[in-house]
C-alpha cells in the first residue's frame, strides 16, 4: 500500500500520540480530526471496521484454537477481493486500479499451463 496523503481520525488518545504525530510529519501526511460530536466524518471507516469485525467473528467461529494463526490478513484479503453490491466492484480494484491476484489465481494459472503442454 502507498503512504496516504491525509489521515483523518477521531480525537481519541490512540490517534494523538507522539509517535503518530512524528510519523505524519516524517512522511508529510496531513493529519486532521473529526470532532467528538460529529463522528459521521468517520462513517466510511466505521462501516469498514464493522465489516471487518463481522468477517473476523465468522472466521473465528469456524476455527479451533490450534489453527487460529493470524486471521486479520485473511479477512482483509476476503474483504478486498469481494465485489460490493453498492458500487459493483471490489475494493482492491477501486483503490489500486489493478486486478487482485489471489492464491487461487496462481493455482488456476499452474493448472492451465500444465494442461496446455502437449
Amino acid at each position: 500500500m502507498e503512504t496516504p496523503e491525509q489521515l483523518q481520525s477521531d480525537p481519541g488518545s490512540n490517534f494523538e500520540c507522539l509517535v503518530l504525530v512524528e510519523l505524519c510529519r516524517f512522511f508529510c501526511i496531513l493529519k486532521s480530526r473529526t470532532t467528538a460530536d460529529h463522528s459521521q466524518g468517520n462513517g466510511q471507516l466505521e462501516w469498514i471496521n464493522g465489516s471487518l469485525e463481522a468477517l473476523l467473528k465468522t472466521f473465528l467461529e469456524r476455527k479451533t484454537t490450534q489453527d487460529l494463526g493470524v486471521p486479520i490478513p485473511h479477512c482483509l484479503l476476503a474483504y478486498r477481493a469481494t465485489v460490493h453490491t453498492s458500487f459493483r466492484h471490489y475494493p482492491h480494484g477501486v483503490t489500486t486500479r489493478q486486478e487482485l491476484r489471489t492464491p487461487v489465481d496462481n493455482l488456476a494459472i499452474d493448472f492451465c499451463e500444465s494442461s496446455i503442454r502437449w
